[in-house]
């Protein structure tokens, strides 16, 4: 997410000045659906007022063809319940053939 800003930078050193107005948005709640972020946009309606918004963070198939990425995230909660002996097993008679429920359901 730097190469806009540093690319906004070399501009603003060779240039002195932008040819557009630039606002950027960085949202950090992602990962957890950004709940306050619709709220947000609409208290700041008039701040964030803009004729062309740019995620940096897509693709597009070449150059001269523009896309509309929608939808390129998602969220998904699940709980796993991994049960295993009631007691430590130590190699020798029961740890090398009792399977570690972390190995055999998470990793395996």
């Amino acid at each position: 997410m730097l190469i806009p800003i540093i690319a906004v930078e070399a501009l603003l050193r060779t240039d002195g000045a932008l040819p557009v107005n630039l606002k950027f948005l960085f949202e950090g709640q992602e990962e957890i659906g950004s709940p306050q972020l619709s709220e947000f946009l609409k208290i700041n309606r008039e701040v964030f007022g803009c004729d062309v918004i740019l995620n940096a963070d897509s693709g597009q198939w070449s150059e001269d063809q523009p896309s509309l990425l929608t939808s390129l995230r998602g969220l998904c909660g699940l709980q796993v319940n991994v049960t295993g002996a009631d007691s430590d097993l130590h190699s020798g008679m029961y740890g090398g053939a009792v399977q570690n429920p972390i190995v055999k359901y998470c990793i395996g």
